[in-house]
């Protein structure tokens, strides 16, 4: 007996096939369901869940709500569809090797492998920047230094030589003789 919906298929196969097609969906990150379209776009979509299965196993109504199946089709192990509950456990285990602790580990060096080296790249930009820095610092003291000193030059009275003042005397002395 199908019940009231009239789009679900009234074979055990149909719709076994109806929640294998809406794993492998789920899989690829491609729901139809809008409820779960958002949460694949944020990142939060599980295929080991039951719920989302069940839902993206279902379709939209007559008046084109999305209506999702029956959780206890495939919510529990004497379930009706075992296949169907079957495929989620293997979805829920994750890949065979995903968890164990050499594959963890390697992936941990592997991440600190590349932070060391992301490190090394920093000092050493740091590194270059701290020079040019000090050369940028020692050029403007010196500028400093150098527009004091003419400040200080255009300040002070201007004398002349001791030399120069005898000689203009003696040149004058000479004229007039």
């Amino acid at each position: 007996m199908r019940g009231k919906r009239k789009d679900l298929p009234a074979t055990y196969e149909g719709m076994e096939k109806r929640f294998l097609d809406a794993i492998a969906r789920l899989k690829e990150g491609k729901p139809l369901c809008p409820e779960l379209q958002k949460k694949a776009k944020a990142g939060k979509l599980r295929v080991d869940d039951v719920s989302a299965v069940a839902l993206e196993a279902g379709g939209p109504d007559e008046k084109g709500v999305w209506r999702g199946l029956s959780r206890t089709l495939i919510g529990h192990d004497n379930c009706r569809y075992p296949k169907v509950r079957g495929e989620i456990r293997k979805a829920k285990e994750g890949e065979p090797g995903e968890y164990d602790l050499k594959n963890i580990n390697s992936k941990l060096r592997e991440k600190n492998r590349q932070l060391q080296k992301t490190n090394k790249q920093l000092l050493s930009t740091c590194a270059a920047m701290r020079v040019r820095m000090n050369k940028l610092e020692s050029a403007v003291k010196e500028r400093i230094e150098k527009l004091q000193r003419e400040q200080n030059r255009g300040s002070r009275p201007v004398h002349q030589a001791p030399s120069l003042v005898v000689d203009n005397v003696r040149s004058e002395q000479h004229d007039e003789e």
